[in-house]
């Protein structure tokens, strides 16, 4: 594409953002978002992966980005943290229109010089669903490499002032921009201790939980049932030997009287899309759920199904407990101003999930994060009592 072509690289985009359900994009620099003014279409799943290196990427633009998202597909805009070693230098765009399958893979970075001024090649291709899966479990790997792009990420990203040129010894920029306070004394290392003892009961449980809600889904369980035989093996003190609930007593208060069938369908659903599908899909439907759970006003949605996630899937999504409540308000994080009660979930899952690869090796996932907020929220205090 040349910058007297007829057919610009920018159109491609537009019609690829007016017309695709699935969008997933990754561009090594990102200096301009050039689509303020055209209208996201049907869009039900966007992800991108932005690089960073030497700073190139620009503040303006990230903004730009994250303001034209509507706030319900915010929670997949990713920025791959500076290298020494390896470069970030992918170009390419891939999407899914009803049930066919396309990419774009050039030389073009978002930048105005890539849409306007340079003499670029990229190729446009149908593909067949199989590639289309492999590019999307490529995507699905370099978000895990990644920082989740937010407002704290770009006020914290250094952007470089110079002309593109490698120097030796230049400071690089600190990618830690979730300064969030984890207590690493005594205290947290007991706290993981029984927090890890409590997971490896729970994996002793949740074959006969997952019958039960099976059970329960199919109508061969009652409700009412399927609550007491499930809060018989949930509903141990914390000084008992097979304890392996996470939160308190609240959910009694709650749910005991809700539609089970409804909130074990919806469980249901999500496990069988983490067996089948990747990441993106996976927080897509769990959203869905939420938010249908919400629509039926159905009290499970919250306290227990969120309990249930974080314990089937410790490293994908956290508790929604005060603890963490109290957490994201008090470092201020704006979660998906404007989405829906799912999106905010997994938007807040996303951010989490950044947290706890910066705090590798010493905590593993989002159920060691969660006992580690209940410490900051309670220093001092004996968790197990």
């Amino acid at each position: 594409m040349n910058p007297e072509d007829n057919i610009s690289l920018q159109k491609v985009y537009t019609k690829v953002f007016q017309e695709a359900d699935e969008i997933y994009l990754a561009t090594a620099f990102l200096t301009e978002w050039s689509f303020n003014d055209v209208k996201l279409g049907n869009c039900k799943q966007f992800v991108a992966i932005v690089g960073t290196h030497f700073g190139l990427t620009k503040k303006k633009a990230c903004r730009d980005l994250m303001k034209w998202l509507p706030p319900s597909l915010r929670s997949h805009i990713y920025a791959f943290p500076f290298e020494q070693q390896s470069t970030f230098h992918p170009k390419v765009l891939v999407w899914k229109k009803g049930d066919k399958y396309f990419s774009l893979i050039g030389s073009s970075n978002l930048t105005s010089a890539a849409f306007n001024k340079n003499y670029e090649i990229n190729v446009e291709n149908e593909i067949d669903a199989e590639d289309y899966k492999r590019i999307v479990e490529w995507f699905k790997d370099r978000s895990d490499q990644s920082q989740v792009m937010s407002q704290s990420w770009i006020e914290s990203y250094v952007e470089s002032t110079f002309v593109y040129r490698s120097k030796k010894g230049k400071k690089e920029p600190d990618e830690k921009v979730f300064d969030v306070r984890i207590p690493h004394g005594e205290e947290s290392v007991k706290i993981l201790k029984g927090r890890r003892k409590q997971m490896e009961v729970f994996k002793t449980k949740k074959t006969k939980i997952l019958e039960m809600m099976k059970q329960n889904s199919s109508g061969e369980l009652s409700n009412k049932k399927f609550w007491r035989t499930f809060h018989g093996l949930w509903h141990c003190r914390f000084d008992e030997p097979d304890e392996f609930r996470f939160q308190g007593n609240g959910i009694e208060r709650t749910c005991a009287n809700a539609n089970w069938r409804e909130a074990t369908t919806a469980f249901l659903t999500i496990f069988e899309k983490h067996r089948n599908g990747n990441i993106f899909e996976l927080d897509k439907v769990v959203a869905e759920q939420i938010d249908a759970l919400k629509e039926k006003k159905n009290p499970a949605r919250k306290a227990w199904l969120s309990e249930m996630l974080c314990q089937f899937f410790p490293d994908a999504y956290p508790l929604l407990d005060d603890p963490v409540k109290n957490w994201v308000k008090k470092i201020g994080w704006e979660i998906d101003r404007g989405g829906t009660e799912g999106k905010k979930y997994v938007d807040l899952a996303t951010r989490l999930r950044s947290v706890v690869k910066e705090n590798k090796p010493f905590v593993n996932n989002l159920a060691e994060l969660d006992a580690l907020m209940w410490l900051n929220e309670n220093p001092g205090k004996d968790f197990f009592s």
